[in-house]
């Protein structure tokens, strides 16, 4: 069945304005592409960058700055816990919001990911525009939140 979402040219909801730099940390070079369309469909316009490994995701975490990281769970050289993990040791600032985004539903791994400074998660399976854009206006709202709490 096709997806029945925003037309492609809809403008992004006001949240994910709030967000320039896309990060898509996934050993998959076909779900990179899917997350990407997913964005286009949902109306989000980020410049986005790629990384294929948390090797090349620590590296592009320092260089490019994102202020949204979409996150496989399984990567070649590591996990996206083990990325979360590397966000928090050089959380400097705002940290990026964070969506994981996997073909694993395991509920352990999700709490951990939360526990960790996720702020939402969708199955493979699930992602379509409409996903994203909860995904991405839920991150937001929870990164908001966390930012406002650290500044009290």
């Amino acid at each position: 069945m096709p997806e029945t979402g925003p037309p492609v040219d809809a403008p992004a909801p006001p949240s994910a304005r709030r967000f320039e730099r896309a990060l898509i940390v996934d050993d998959s070079y076909l779900d990179r592409l899917a997350l990407k369309r997913a964005c286009s469909q949902a109306g989000l316009r980020f410049a986005f960058d790629e990384a294929a490994s948390l090797a090349d995701f620590s590296t592009a975490l320092t260089a490019d700055r994102p202020d949204l990281v979409f996150l496989d769970i399984h990567l070649g050289d590591g996990t996206g816990l083990d990325a979360l993990r590397l966000i928090r040791s050089r959380a400097a600032g705002a940290p990026p919001a964070v969506v994981m985004v996997s073909d694993q539903d395991d509920p352990v791994v999700a709490a951990e990911a939360f526990k960790l400074g996720c702020h939402d998660y969708i199955e493979k399976s699930g992602l379509t525009a409409a996903s994203v854009n909860h995904a991405v206006s839920a991150a937001y709202a929870a990164r908001s939140a966390r930012v406002s709490a650290a500044g009290r």
